[in-house]
């Protein structure tokens, strides 16, 4: 029977050829110790496309809270960056007893505790922001529902004359509203469940309920401006940490076969205290 070659990255226990040509590539690659067997190929457009471009909005350069956002989404950045530092320069050893399982236990050793670090930094700073928001939150709500007794009777009315119309005039009268910054309908519509006003949301998917939605958006901003412009911008700068983390780790763990490193290190461990006792 010919013999078969596999042609995954790690040798088959059970295949001789397999074995064979694992220690070809060991031989003469260098970057073998990788699951892709190559260098990585670095493209710095794509790269600024997959991590994300950090933007601080205009006027809130200080913010305590997106600074530290930015920071960690500069050290997920970085991180990539250090990793690929790394991986060059293991590469690169000429120490010829370094096979690739040698090179592997190296960068997993020196890569995957800074990437825990930033993991657990993300965590704990994401939890406060996190915090932040839903403080925010609530004081974009009692400001909206802050009213004289008056406005909140005519409020009552404006949602039971929009009830009266049909769904075209009901949502042209609130498109207007939006437009001339109506803030006595917007609130109106904004502080009472969506039903009062003649509407029935769908998942954001229809016309009507993007509306409704822009209606309440439009009261935030008249009524607590400061507060929603800080909600929003905390909301945009966890989505971009997010999405660096969610790169770094996953350009990481495509390169480096983490839980083959630790297997490594735990059979070198085992073997180890084999011998010494």
């Amino acid at each position: 029977m010919a013999e078969t070659v596999n042609t995954g990255h790690w040798p088959d226990p059970n295949d001789p050829a397999s074995h064979r040509a694992y220690a070809d590539r060991q031989a003469n690659n260098r970057h073998g110790f990788l699951k892709t067997g190559t260098a990585p190929e670095v493209i710095p457009t794509v790269l600024r496309l997959e991590f994300g471009e950090w933007e601080t909005p205009q006027g809130m350069e200080g913010d305590d809270d997106l600074s530290i956002l930015h920071s960690i989404h500069h050290k997920a950045r970085q991180g990539f960056d250090e990793m690929l530092e790394t991986i060059d320069q293991i590469a690169k050893d000429d120490d010829p007893s370094l096979n690739h399982d040698g090179r592997l236990k190296i960068a997993a050793k020196i890569i995957e505790p800074k990437m825990t670090s930033i993991a657990k930094l993300a965590e704990r700073e994401l939890g406060k922001v996190d915090a932040k928001v839903e403080g925010l939150e609530a004081e974009i709500g009692k400001a909206l529902r802050t009213a004289d007794p008056v406005d909140v009777a005519v409020h009552a009315d404006i949602r039971a004359h929009l009830r009266t119309l049909d769904m075209g005039h009901r949502t042209a009268a609130l498109r207007e509203a939006i437009e001339r910054g109506d803030i006595t309908t917007l609130q109106a519509v904004a502080t009472a469940p969506p039903y009062l006003s003649g509407f029935e949301l769908k998942g954001g998917q229809d016309g009507a309920t993007r509306l409704f939605n822009d209606a309440v958006e439009a009261a935030r901003q008249r009524l607590a401006p400061d507060h929603h412009k800080r909600v929003q911008a905390l909301r945009q700068g966890k989505a971009r940490t997010l999405q660096a983390l969610s790169t770094f780790h996953k350009k990481a763990t495509g390169l480096i076969d983490f839980n083959r490193a630790r297997a490594l290190q735990e059979h070198e461990a085992a073997r180890r205290a084999k011998y010494e006792d």
